[in-house]
């Protein structure tokens, strides 16, 4: 994955975001409150009832093929979005996307998921069929990895993959996996999601990131 350098800005949106993962590791679990910090790469909030931490990585922080080439993807800033920009596909044949987080930035003892954000411009194509989706737990205790098959164009007669759902922010989700963070886990979560065996393009996916937060 490629990191720039971080600039000044960046580098005061990392360490408050620090310091608030600080304060809440310190703060009871039904502590009722919510809270959201953004910076380049990465935004920081709080579950509304529980209190517990919630991230979503950015599509900058995400390791996506052609995505520094024009050609293929651009990147747009749109109103409801968490960050300054959001990558938009123009067109690829090899749609391979992954990101990672580290899991000691979570709440202890908490079942997470991880989900796709996205929405889709006027004209999207090549993504009817299932596409690969993975969750790989790395140097966890449990080196867990999950494989799955998800729709993110709805499908309800598609009963083998999981299927994406509207939000109420009017953002598409998809379930990738699910996963427990045990108090001590060190390690990264690395997530992915990719379809490159059918030869033909891809076109008009509006990527806002990779969403990491507590099952209901």
């Amino acid at each position: 994955m490629y990191l720039k350098p971080c600039s000044r800005l960046e580098g005061r949106s990392a360490m408050i975001v620090a310091c608030v993962s600080w304060w809440l590791s310190k703060t009871p679990n039904n502590y009722s409150t919510s809270s959201n910090v953004a910076s380049t790469n990465q935004s920081f909030s709080l579950e509304r009832t529980s209190g517990k931490k919630c991230y979503m990585i950015a599509p900058r922080a995400l390791s996506i093929v052609w995505g520094n080439d024009h050609r293929y993807w651009q990147w747009i800033s749109l109103p409801n979005t968490r960050f300054t920009q959001v990558a938009e596909l123009i067109m690829v044949w090899w749609f391979d996307i992954t990101g990672k987080i580290n899991i000691i930035l979570l709440s202890d003892d908490t079942l997470y998921g991880a989900y796709l954000v996205f929405k889709w411009n006027d004209d999207p194509y090549g993504f009817r069929q299932p596409i690969e989706a993975s969750l790989v737990l790395d140097g966890t205790e449990t080196d867990d990895v999950q494989s799955s098959m998800v729709s993110l164009m709805q499908n309800p007669g598609n009963e083998e993959s999981r299927c994406a759902e509207l939000r109420g922010d009017g953002w598409y989700e998809v379930e990738l996996g699910q996963f427990f963070k045990r108090r001590g886990d060190m390690g990264e979560i690395k997530m992915s999601l990719k379809e490159t065996k059918r030869p033909y393009e891809k076109k008009g996916l509006i990527l806002h990131g990779f969403e990491i937060r507590p099952m209901p």
